[in-house]
């Protein structure tokens, strides 16, 4: 269930009286497709095409039950603790998304509900969230703590944006995870991002990866034709989805004025994300030894040579690049998403949750994972992606510690399959796209240690993605931004304080 702020004071009580009492199985043939070859000239469309990549079957065909199978097996394996009678209240920033407890017509209701019961018919708690800015949560947490009266603050989790995560834990508003008692990571929480000099901070499990914030490659089938989606289609499947074939695509398909080869979404709508998009395609890990002793920014020289490059061509490319806001227009012009809505842009890389705005707009469109250097990178997710931490003066850290691994343990790669096929019978129309939609979730999700951190150490997102995103607007140098202040970050990351 989700309540509103004016809920509170009543599950309050209920909690009160609570402590006071003690306590896709897709089995249908996915046609082989021919080796990738190399992409040939064609014009733009005026008209729509039809899709071609055949009739989606039922929806009880989309999804794989043994997903939903392994997530009670490894929720058999945690840690077990009776919470019978208990509420779980989780407070979520308005500035991310609920992985919790969705409204009834959100695209995840059905699947985090039943993932919610999986934990209640193993623990027994139930659970509550309830929406407040980042601002207010921060607010009353300190007002809770500093009150002196020993009483709790009213939510025992809260889910907050990665962007605002340092806030909460360099204010001493946050538990160490390893404190809490009976608490072991279901995962590492990517490569160790959210560790600090052995304290963790946040926890970046699988409930709190929501796979509408993963951003995907859009592309307009108007434009490319039928022979041109099937030739991206191919490539996305043989792993020959390179940037050099993007590009290469791109330049084979005539834009006419007014038209842009790619447009951007997400919430930076300036477009300036593309440059982390670019350094994690391109293999960029932006901290390291996070888990170990302190961390520090120490990149591949040849990986950042390539990102260079890449970014230059991205800064040249014919993207599209929203105005910003003036003393005349307090807001931007159309964002990236209305332009690839309308049909005036070939490519679009934006998240998934974007889809909602395409699926019944004219334009022909199909999905595709976004572009690599090469390899197996890590899928990017928009920078607002949720952690769970634990309040200060939590007064049942025992409970949290418990919880937290059960929680992780019941998410995962089966919430992902309920969401692709939330796509596949509300907004896309081809077999493709499905089978894309599943294969951008597969990928590891990226959370760095930058993102985490970046309000509790100076002049470090000018060492990592914010060099990335000058650039793409500047048609700046990343590494030569990130050489000229490489040191003094680096020492600023061993005198954070937590």
């Amino acid at each position: 269930m989700k309540l509103t702020k004016t809920a509170v004071a009543f599950v309050c009580l209920l909690l009160s009286l609570w402590l006071f009492c003690g306590c896709g199985l897709i089995i249908y043939t996915e046609e082989n497709a021919a080796k990738t070859t190399a992409p040939t000239n064609q014009g733009a469309m005026t008209t729509a095409p039809a899709y071609t990549g055949g009739t989606l079957p039922p929806a009880a065909q989309l999804i794989d039950p043994a997903l939903k199978e392994q997530a009670k097996d490894r929720l058999d394996k945690v840690f077990y603790m009776d919470m019978s009678g208990s509420t779980v209240l989780v407070a979520v920033a308005d500035e991310t998304v609920n992985t919790i407890v969705q409204d009834e017509n959100a695209p995840l209701y059905t699947a985090y509900n039943e993932r919610n019961k999986m934990l209640t018919e193993k623990l027994g708690c139930d659970f509550l969230t309830v929406s407040a800015s980042v601002d207010q949560m921060m607010t009353e947490l300190k007002a809770s703590i500093n009150s002196g009266s020993g009483t709790a603050y009213y939510a025992d989790l809260l889910l907050v944006p990665s962007s605002h995560a340092a806030f909460f834990a360099a204010s001493g508003l946050i538990l160490d995870m390893r404190s809490l008692p009976f608490y072991t990571a279901v995962s590492d929480g990517n490569r160790g991002a959210g560790y600090y000099n052995g304290k963790s901070f946040f926890d970046l499990g699988s409930a709190t990866e929501s796979p509408e914030l993963v951003y995907a490659l859009y592309f307009n089938r108007d434009m490319v034709e039928d022979e041109g989606a099937e030739q991206l289609y191919a490539a996305a499947r043989d792993g020959s989805l390179t940037f050099d074939y993007f590009f290469a695509f791109a330049e084979s398909i005539a834009i006419s004025d007014g038209e842009y080869t790619l447009s951007v979404g997400g919430a930076h709508d300036d477009a300036s994300f593309l440059g982390d998009i670019a350094a994690i395609r391109g293999g960029i890990d932006f901290v390291s030894g996070k888990s170990g002793g302190y961390p520090q920014i120490s990149y591949s020289s040849s990986a950042l040579e390539a990102v260079d490059t890449l970014v230059g061509l991205l800064h040249g490319a014919n993207v599209y690049m929203p105005t910003p806001a003036t003393e005349e227009s307090a807001t931007f012009a159309k964002t990236g998403a209305q332009i690839f809505a309308e049909g005036k842009a070939l490519f679009h890389m934006g998240t998934l949750s974007e889809m909602s705005s395409f699926y019944n707009k004219k334009t022909a469109w199909g999905v595709l994972p976004l572009p690599t250097l090469g390899g197996e990178p890590y899928a990017v997710a928009s920078q607002d992606r949720g952690v769970l931490c634990v309040s200060a003066n939590n007064s049942r850290p025992d409970v949290m510690g418990v919880l937290l691994p059960a929680l992780d343990a019941a998410s995962g790669e089966w919430i992902d399959g309920e969401y692709a096929a939330y796509c596949a019978e509300n907004y896309i129309r081809d077999n493709d796209s499905f089978h894309m939609i599943k294969k951008i979730l597969a990928e590891e999700i990226y959370a760095d240690f930058s993102y985490l951190h970046q309000g509790n150490c100076k002049d470090l997102d000018a060492a990592t993605f914010g060099a990335f995103r000058d650039a793409i607007l500047a048609g700046s140098t990343p590494s030569e931004s990130i050489n000229a202040v490489l040191k003094d970050v680096n020492k600023a990351l061993k005198k954070i304080k937590y």
